[in-house]
């Protein structure tokens, strides 16, 4: 992930013409956090956190965080390295921050000193100040390919055990290997049946 960041800042700096800096390299050292929802009404300073959901009703500082839904910071987010699959929404400013969001990214006041590539909307209450800000991007800086699953046909929801698929359109590929492995499951059934009345 600190590569990741770390081409991120490279390829952000060379396509705008600013330099940006990564957060401290020490934040890699802190202790890892992980959880299904992280909830913490204060702040949340100085972790290394991968959960479903996060969710603080004060600010985000020096930390790197991998987020499979919706991250909520009621304060300001700064200094931090942020991958989120859900929204992000932040109540006051982001500054010095790298931020990848695979949905939507709500700031109610600024950006400074930052990156934001999101796959959805990026909303600003204020201004910018030395930021690159790439909204809608489904390859953001060419370094970052996202998976459309519509494109194979299939619908798909993010439930609490996992990606479940709701739909899988007709006449696409992985309707075929649906369609297939469906078979090739009846065919395997049927023959472990069989040897077991034999046996």
């Amino acid at each position: 992930m600190w590569n990741l960041a770390c081409s991120i800042a490279d390829k952000a700096s060379a396509a705008s013409g600013q330099k940006f800096c990564l957060p401290s390299y020490d934040m890699l050292k802190l202790p890892c956090v992980i959880a299904c929802s992280f909830k913490n009404d204060d702040l949340i300073c100085d972790h290394r956190l991968a959960a479903d959901s996060v969710h603080t009703d004060g600010h985000i500082m020096d930390s790197v965080i991998l987020c499979r839904g919706t991250l909520v910071a009621g304060s300001h987010l700064g200094r931090s390295i942020v991958f989120s699959n859900g929204d992000i929404k932040i109540g006051s400013h982001i500054t010095d921050c790298i931020i990848f969001c695979d949905g939507d990214v709500e700031v109610a006041s600024h950006v400074a000193n930052s990156i934001i590539l999101a796959r959805g909307t990026v909303r600003m209450g204020r201004f910018t100040r030395n930021s690159l800000i790439q909204q809608q991007d489904n390859q953001p800086l060419q370094l970052l390919k996202l998976f459309d699953a519509t494109l194979l046909g299939i619908k798909t929801t993010i439930g609490p055990e996992g990606i479940h698929v709701e739909e899988v359109a007709e006449g696409k590929l992985f309707a075929y290997l649906f369609s297939a492995s469906k078979r090739l499951y009846r065919y395997t059934a049927q023959v472990e049946w069989m040897k077991f009345l034999e046996n």
